[in-house]
């Protein structure tokens, strides 16, 4: 039987939807565009990221004048734990990491 390789494309962020604010800005975005292609395309490609608790911040400007950042909490309801998990130490702090995939492959299918 033939070996299937697969290729990890590593980013920080993914622009895959707006209802799912795991990006900033630009660059997310066109992550997120090369890996909807690939999906729609067939591509033996998995996308490896971060999905922070409290989500990206949101910058707006108060009274005052003064920034201010909000962190939304992110609807993971559509997303399906893996049961895969891994960690690791530095310095003094732990670091906990857990694998979630997309409910249904078709999730943020590009159009």
């Amino acid at each position: 039987m033939p070996v299937r390789r697969v290729v990890a494309y590593f980013c920080m962020e993914y622009g895959l939807d707006e209802s799912f604010p795991i990006y900033s800005g630009g660059l997310g975005v066109l992550a997120g565009d090369f890996i909807k292609s690939a999906h729609d395309l067939e591509l033996p490609l998995v996308a490896v990221g971060l999905c922070w608790e409290g989500g990206y911040g949101v910058q707006k400007i108060g009274a005052d004048g003064k920034p201010t950042y909000e962190y939304p909490r992110i609807d993971r309801s559509f997303l399906e734990d893996t049961t895969c998990a891994s960690g690791c130490g530095f310095a003094a702090a732990r670091c906990r990491a857990r694998c979630w995939s997309p409910l249904g492959s078709a999730t943020f299918r590009s159009t």
